[in-house]
């Protein structure tokens, strides 16, 4: 997974727009004639918020050397080393690139069922003993790139945040009109019978 790259985090906003409209098309006519509709607006908007939780630790972090073959040269081995991160909160926020995206290089990493962000650093050391100069340059790596999640994290959240500050004003409008439609619906209606 290309943590922030997968996907625009639009994406995950057009998805939510979209639920929304099925759930308020899906509304028995009588309960939006029936309802208060601020209150039908924020129950709707409520339901579909966007879960902004999501962290990841550096304390308990998992650090394990693995040699591994150099991409398109299989026949040669290098030391790599993956860290694991504990990560809390909504995982499926880290596939979505931020609108104002901090540089992010490409961070070879992966979500484990286990609730691990698994980041991994490649060093050109051919053995899993690394010298002094590898293991400073990748500390120094994995301490960059965490900052450069975290800053990420925090741009994703403040988005969706937004996002979700913005629904009842979407959702309100909507409803609103809807209802109009159906109260002229009925009284077209109405006015079709003579024997009301």
């Amino acid at each position: 997974m290309r943590i922030f790259k997968e996907l625009s985090i639009k994406q995950l906003f057009i998805a939510a727009d979209k639920n929304i409209i099925k759930e308020i098309q899906g509304l028995p006519e009588q309960k939006l004639l029936e309802s208060d509709l601020d209150a039908l607006a924020n129950e709707i908007a409520k339901k579909n918020r966007i879960n902004t939780e999501l962290s990841i630790s550096t304390e308990n972090v998992t650090t394990e050397i693995k040699m591994e073959p150099i991409p398109k040269m299989s026949k040669y081995f290098v030391a790599t080393v993956r860290y694991g991160f504990p990560v809390k909160g909504n995982v499926e926020l880290f596939k979505y690139q931020p609108l104002k995206q901090s540089r992010i290089g490409e961070i070879r990493g992966e979500l484990t069922n286990k609730g691990l962000l698994t980041i991994i650093i490649g060093t050109r050391w051919s053995t899993p003993d690394l010298d002094e100069k590898t293991e400073k340059s990748v500390t120094a790596q994995i301490t960059s790139q965490i900052e450069d999640i975290n800053s990420n994290i925090e741009r994703v959240k403040e988005e969706v945040q937004t996002f979700n500050d913005s629904l009842f004003d979407g959702i309100l409008p909507i409803l609103t009109n809807l209802k109009s439609e159906i109260v002229e619906k009925n009284k077209r209606r109405d006015r079709l019978n003579p024997f009301k």
